[in-house]
């Protein structure tokens, strides 16, 4: 059961980016074109501090925190993102990120399977750091296609 959940659906390729908070950790999860299976997620940030041995024992069908020795400290959050998200969009709709507070939590690049997070130190099953040159390659070179807030 999530807390929050924000959603945004691509116009042109049908897939949707959702944004959910289930009060642990907080996912951007980016579709198939069919608009209902999951093809990519990247982690966002925690709701508290999560050591790598609590993991071994987490629930399958939940997201798994980040542990604390993956994440920089910023990304530990009491509450989830106040304010409209705004979803980036690519021009082709196939890559998406997620603004919040004046900033960009986190991206999903086409073709991959894990993003690229604000908070994420280090690569694993979370995703990446994030990528600056690949976000501007993105999202910023002939502009985004589509904004949209949840």
């Amino acid at each position: 059961m999530s807390d929050t959940q924000e959603r945004s659906r691509h116009p042109l390729t049908g897939r949707t980016a959702v944004v959910e908070d289930d009060g642990d950790s907080a996912w951007l999860l980016l579709t198939h074109i069919d608009g209902f299976k999951i093809a990519a997620d990247c982690w966002l940030y925690n709701r508290r501090r999560f050591a790598q041995s609590e993991l071994a024992t987490w629930p399958r069908d939940r997201p798994p925190p980040a542990p604390d020795d993956f994440i920089d400290p910023r990304a530990l959050r009491n509450k989830p993102l106040s304010g409209p998200l705004t979803f980036v969009w690519d021009r082709q709709g196939e890559s998406v990120a997620v603004r919040a507070e004046g900033t960009i939590f986190g991206f999903i690049a086409a073709g991959e399977q894990r993003g690229y997070s604000q908070y994420l130190r280090k690569v694993g099953p979370w995703g990446a750091p994030f990528d600056a040159r690949l976000y501007r390659r993105l999202f910023e070179s002939d502009g985004p296609a589509a904004l949209t807030s949840a």
